[in-house]
């Protein structure tokens, strides 16, 4: 088996980047896993303080660690989470065809490696599955395989190989993500099968700009939202196992994108041999971003609405002075 590096993007959580390499390492398959991690320098004056712990903790508490190596790079100048990320993703391209992508508020089963490396080499030859996805979202519908497919993207835990990933990287232009925002026959599609990401699209790109979906000169970024927009697109999927491999701990508040009160289901940590060697079927997406209550309803309501104003009178992606 092939083994993929793990690439780490960290600011200044160091308890959270603690416990995930914590259960990394309790990974069946850890000693013969690369560990890549970049320390983002702090955006303002509140991140000093935990970005020193997190120098101090990489710097003396590593040992007890079996990784194949452990590969640090402490930034000079604040990157954002996005460049952060991409600096990870060219550093393992020089050396590996493959990577595991994490945030460092994720925690995993003792099985998560295992599945993961599996599911890459079984998708090698997949040209319409794009990413391995571990994190199961939809454990309220039952789907009788133990590994399928769905038009969906998750990130939490993703993996990709380097091939497929830069094909999907030179797709996400804003000239495409326009292109795809102003057809209607598109943006349907997309609300039927990825309808919190729908919300986000509108809110986050098109009516309003939030300024962390956007990289350097206000390229929109490579994030969950865009990825699933590239599937949509092409009709491409993703692969996902019926248990789940990864838990967030971001319900804290403490990251960029997470609120208090966010959740995610628990890890499935008992052993199974999945059978890679089944034909893969689409599952059953369930009701996954969809709406759950009136609130609920009414925000997606309230969203169609901005869609409709913005395809009137507006036809472009969001900008700000800060990002100008």
């Amino acid at each position: 088996m092939k083994y993929s590096p793990v690439i780490i993007p960290t600011c200044n959580r160091v308890n959270h980047l603690e416990d995930c390499l914590k259960s990394l390492s309790q990974n069946y398959g850890a000693e013969n896993t690369d560990i890549y991690i970049s320390v983002d320098f702090p955006p303002d004056d509140r991140y000093v303080d935990g970005w020193n712990k997190v120098k101090d903790y990489l710097a003396n508490s590593l040992d007890s660690y079996s990784f194949a190596s452990i590969n640090i790079k402490i930034q000079g100048e604040n990157l954002g989470p996005c460049e952060n990320t991409i600096y990870l993703v060219n550093w393992v391209k020089e050396k590996h065809d493959r990577y595991i992508l994490t945030e460092d508020d994720n925690v995993f089963s003792k099985h998560y490696l295992k599945f993961v490396n599996q599911a890459l080499e079984m998708i090698e030859n997949e040209d319409q599955i794009v990413a391995v996805c571990p994190y199961q979202s939809n454990k309220n519908v039952k789907n009788s395989a133990q590994i399928y497919t769905l038009r969906y993207f998750s990130s939490w835990g993703s993996a990709f190989l380097v091939n497929d990933k830069e094909k999907l990287n030179s797709w996400i232009t804003n000239d495409n993500i326009l292109d795809f925002a102003v057809s209607i026959k598109k943006m349907y599609k997309f609300w039927k099968y990825y309808r919190g990401y729908f919300n986000t699209l509108v809110d986050g790109f098109l009516y309003n700009h939030v300024k962390n979906f956007f990289v350097e000169d206000n390229r929109v970024a490579v994030i969950d939202v865009t990825i699933n927009m590239y599937l949509c697109n092409f009709d491409y999927r993703s692969l996902f196992p019926n248990i789940n491999y990864v838990k967030n701990n971001g319900g804290d508040g403490s990251g960029i994108n997470s609120r208090v009160g966010d959740w995610s289901y628990d890890i499935d940590d008992e052993e199974v041999e999945m059978d890679f060697s089944q034909k893969l079927k689409d599952g059953n997406p369930g009701d996954v971003g969809k709406a759950h209550n009136i609130r609920g309803y009414l925000r997606e309501i309230k969203v169609i609405f901005h869609y409709f104003i913005w395809l009137l009178f507006i036809r472009k992606i969001a900008t700000s002075k800060a990002c100008d």
